[in-house]
């Protein structure tokens, strides 16, 4: 686990102590990277493939499912994720 530290000496000390740190980072694996997935796919769904014409909803839908096969490709692509309290940010490259 990494600690952002973010204020005082006391946060840092806070958190070589064990108390739960500013921020926390780790891998997304498993789970988290199919909810992720889970996520992007209704987004698409609802906002943008009702906007398009058959023939586009069905290239969207390909094109879609082609990047996710990139995205679950651990070798090429990564995830991190930055947890603080209940929030929870995924970075994806």
């Amino acid at each position: 686990m990494l600690c952002l530290f973010i204020g005082t000496f006391d946060s840092v000390l806070g958190c070589t102590l064990g108390y739960k740190p500013y921020v926390t980072y780790s891998k997304v694996i498993g789970g988290d990277l199919t909810a992720l997935i889970d996520l992007g796919e209704s987004v698409n769904e609802e906002h943008v493939i009702p906007m398009l014409d058959g023939t586009s909803q069905l290239a969207m839908r390909k094109a879609r499912r082609d990047d996710i096969s990139k995205i679950v490709d651990t070798r090429d692509y990564s995830a991190i994720q930055a947890i603080k309290g209940n929030v929870k940010s995924i970075y994806h490259w």
